[in-house]
């Protein structure tokens, strides 16, 4: 894997490395730079390639069978990704894009992934399994106050925060992944949460 530039006008691409393992690409217009995954021998790092002097550098130097998911550029040249180490449930992490300054935003024992910033820089979009089920949530970087916003059967994951304010995510059907948007988003309330299990009324109407 590789990356590569398309001109959407000319539909002609650049090829941008070589044989350099690099995978879910980030691309920031504001400081010209693409962040990405690089994997070699099971273990997963970040690297960013810098599209002036088109140099690609790691970032990080995991070594122990580490995997990151979905890097993401965040405000003040930072970069939010899915991180999981050892034994560990997948959590949300932050780094410099010098690689300097590691913290995790979200650590816990559930299965958080796919973080998506707003454009200021002051939520952050991630989906999540602690009601049981994958569902999107948005959660306040600075309170740290999280809101779910999605109430779904069979999974929500990736969201993204349009121009239009829409909330675009991919949902898992019985017939596979889709896309979907909600055009009104508000906080799903804990007695909301709650799930029903179809397989209750069957039992009763059995006895």
């Amino acid at each position: 894997y590789d990356l590569y530039r398309l001109n959407l006008r000319t539909k002609k691409e650049k090829r941008l490395t070589r044989s350099a393992r690099t995978q879910q690409p980030d691309v920031s217009a504001e400081y010209g730079k693409i962040v990405c995954v690089v994997q070699e021998d099971g273990t997963c790092n970040l690297a960013v390639f810098d599209l002036q002097n088109n140099t690609l550098k790691k970032i990080t130097h995991y070594h122990q069978g580490e995997q990151i998911y979905t890097p993401r550029w965040m405000s003040e040249g930072r970069i939010v990704f899915t991180f999981t180490e050892g034994n560990s449930s997948r959590n949300i992490a932050c780094i410099d894009s010098s690689g300097s300054g590691f913290f995790y935003l979200i650590r816990n024992s559930h299965d958080t992934r796919d973080a998506f910033p707003s454009a200021n820089g002051k939520q952050l979009y991630f989906s999540s399994d602690s009601s049981g089920i994958f569902n999107v949530y948005c959660r306040n970087i600075q309170t740290g106050n999280t809101k779910q916003l999605t109430r779904v059967i069979g999974g929500a994951f990736m969201p993204a925060w349009g121009k239009d304010d829409r909330l675009v995510f991919t949902l898992f059907t019985a017939d596979g992944y889709k896309i979907a948007y909600q055009d009104s988003v508000s906080e799903i309330t804990v007695q909301e949460r709650k799930y029903e299990s179809p397989f209750v009324e069957i039992r009763n109407w059995r006895n």
